[in-house]
């Protein structure tokens, strides 16, 4: 793989634009505009508006509507000042709202059998909402029966500003600042996929990233170079509320006074006077009280509350120096150093009248860790003549460790640290042209060696007898493979290109601590342990892949037709970390087509997409508690229609 780097158009500095609108299958609606025009000689501008509405494929049996819906829009300005020939100034404004969908779970929860080695789950077994006992593995629904949308809301606000200065003929001094806010990241997690309000969570979160690059680039007669440094500092609040009847079940009626307990089944951790701004108990749970002795039941939620600021710098250089006329070396070093501090509150239950805002003088813990690392690439690139170049490359990579906030006791904050991922990468190859440069070819081979590799996993909470997901160090993991690439121009009418790949995947000594694969769960008896698991295979690491596909294009009256199509084969892959069943996506065979007709200053197109309805459903399980899936769209269709205008 590799990275994509999005640039946008910039402002032309003349008047023009171009609208594109899009209607498709399933109420997908569209709409795309842009327009540049000039402010002054110096000074020229471009706004844009994209928006982006979707009713969703499934139908929603609860209450008529569809899942998952999209609603999104984007818009902003920016801004190109060129006072001289060697200075300019590029500022963006950008906001983005979005009120999409965050999935739809399907219903699987099941009262045994239907879900190998889960024997049933609480929704079904206990409130009587099933999935159908004639539901298996590979069935694919076309419903959701959730009692509501998995509705999201935020808002994200962007400023981007790119400086560029031309200190003479060979070096350029350039500045990237940016600031990102978002006030507001809200959404409903309906995590049992019933028509119950068994288990859902309420998140509300708050971001704000504000950026700073400063390079200095030379090019001479024998060498380029790069200096640079960086700084990155980030805040955010993430408040859940993790609400239902799934409260009742996991924390039966109490033998004591729950209001005072000291115990973290506790629904408050103060005793505080109403009105101090704190959260107080509810005396009606405790001794003598008149709901002595219940369980919480769906009138109480679990607070989760977490605050953290990451301040990150780093300092790197790269040089490519051309040894003689054939062979080039690069070589580069960059030092980073992540600094995070952390506070955690959890409120295991309190009562959900108190649910906003977040007012607990609870139990909390302040972490606070840095972590510094210096990595290198190395690189030689030698070309054999002005169409063939070999290659060879050798670079680190580093990503720090950090805490994660989702824990069910406050001492699961401290313990459920990780420490940071390490990588090295390999990869050789070459880069070829022939036939006058109407067929490319390139191929490599390649080795990603990653160290303490960090992911999520389900563990074991053997407090509340349920279960809990961390974030950890899982193991070392290898990828190694090989990658082609080629492209052959048969004429003026006709381009063709072909893709493929081999991936070989695998873990060294991994084991998970308090791991609970459906194949070996673990019974409300504390009687898991963590298992071996160097033999799975690692997650999204497909073996093969291909591609192929083509442009025909010819005249046609006043304007130029194309037919453009697309096949994709990606092998079977793992999503889950223990390989457990129904988790896993089939293999998969991808087509798409375009047709296309321009004239002048208009574009119009059919397309289709996943044309062979490649459609297909992953189910996963939190052990007895409910089981869920996510389904593969299948095929889509619609027609775009765009106009230019002026220069």
């Amino acid at each position: 793989g590799g990275v994509i780097n999005v640039i946008r158009s910039r402002p032309t500095g003349e008047v023009g634009g171009k609208i594109r609108l899009t209607g498709g299958r399933y109420g997908q609606e569209e709409v795309r505009a842009l327009f540049n025009f000039p402010i002054a000689d110096t000074l020229a501008a471009k706004v844009y508006y994209v928006s982006v509405q979707d009713d969703g494929p499934l139908d929603r049996t609860f209450d008529g509507g569809h899942a998952p819906q999209v609603d999104y829009e984007n818009y902003g300005i920016q801004l190109l000042w060129e006072p001289n020939d060697n200075f300019e100034a590029l500022l963006s404004l950008d906001r983005y709202n979005n009120a999409s969908d965050g999935g739809a779970p399907t219903n699987w929860n099941n009262s045994g059998g239907v879900v190998d080695g889960i024997g049933f789950t609480f929704p079904c077994l206990i409130f009587g909402d099933c999935a159908g006992n004639d539901k298996t593995i590979g069935d694919v629904g076309d419903s959701v029966d959730t009692n509501q949308r998995n509705e999201g809301n935020y808002r994200n606000d962007v400023i981007a500003l790119t400086m560029k200065y031309q200190i003479n003929d060979n070096l350029t001094l350039i500045s990237t600042t940016g600031w990102h806010d978002t006030p507001y990241e809200d959404e409903i997690s309906e995590l049992d996929g019933s028509a119950l309000d068994f288990i859902f969570i309420d998140n509300r979160n708050e971001y704000e990233q504000f950026t700073t690059e400063l390079r200095l680039e030379g090019s001479y007669e024998r060498f380029d170079f790069v200096l640079g440094a960086y700084y990155l500092d980030s805040t955010y609040d993430q408040d859940w509320a993790t609400v239902g009847s799934f409260w009742s079940i996991v924390i039966p009626p109490a033998a004591g006074d729950l209001a005072n307990s000291a115990e973290d089944t506790a629904i408050c951790a103060s005793n505080a006077i109403p009105g101090n701004d704190t959260l107080w108990c509810d005396v009606s749970f405790a001794s003598g009280g008149e709901h002595f002795g219940e369980s919480l039941g769906a009138g109480f939620d679990q607070r989760l509350f977490q605050t953290q600021e990451t301040e990150s710098y780093a300092y790197f250089g790269q040089l490519d120096y051309e040894i003689n006329d054939k062979l080039i070396l690069t070589a580069g070093v960059r030092w980073t150093n992540d600094e995070k501090d952390f506070t955690g509150f959890q409120a295991y239950q309190g009562a959900a009248r108190y649910r906003y805002p977040f007012n607990f003088d609870v139990p909390h813990i302040a972490l606070d860790n840095d972590w510094s690392e210096t990595t290198l690439k190395l690189g030689l690139a030698y070309h054999v003549t002005d169409d063939m170049m070999f290659f060879g490359s050798y670079a680190e990579g580093f990503k720090s460790g950090g805490f994660y906030g989702v824990n069910q006791n406050i001492r699961d904050f401290d313990r459920n640290q990780y420490d940071p991922e390490t990588a090295e990468s390999w990869e050789i190859g070459m880069k070829s042209q022939w036939m006058e440069n109407r067929v490319q070819l390139n191929v490599s081979a390649f080795l990603n060696d990653f160290k303490d590799k960090q992911d999520s996993n389900v563990v074991r909470d053997e407090d509340t007898n349920t279960v809990a997901t961390v974030w950890e160090n899982q193991s070392s993991v290898q990828y190694w493979g090989v990658e082609l690439e080629s492209r052959f121009v048969v004429n003026n009418n006709l381009d063709l290109f072909a893709t493929a790949g081999y991936l070989n995947a695998e873990y060294d000594d991994f084991f998970s601590l308090g791991a609970i694969p459906a194949e070996d769960p673990c019974n409300l008896d504390n009687s898991c342990v963590p298992i071996d698991a160097s033999g799975f295979t690692p997650k999204y690491a497909p073996e093969w892949t291909f591609g192929l596909g083509g442009t025909y294009t010819i005249q046609l009256g006043p304007g130029e037709l194309s037919v453009h199509a697309k096949y994709n084969y990606v092998d079977e892959q793992e999503t889950d970390t223990f390989n457990d069943d129904g988790t896993g996506i089939p293999e998969t065979e991808f087509v798409s087509a375009q047709i296309a007709y321009e004239w002048n200053r208009f574009r119009v197109t059919a397309f289709g997409d996943n044309l062979l309805d490649e459609e297909f459903e992953i189910v996963g399980c939190l052990s007895v508690l409910f089981c869920t899936g996510g389904i593969q769209l299948g095929t889509t269709y619609g027609v775009e229609v765009e106009m230019t205008f002026g220069n």
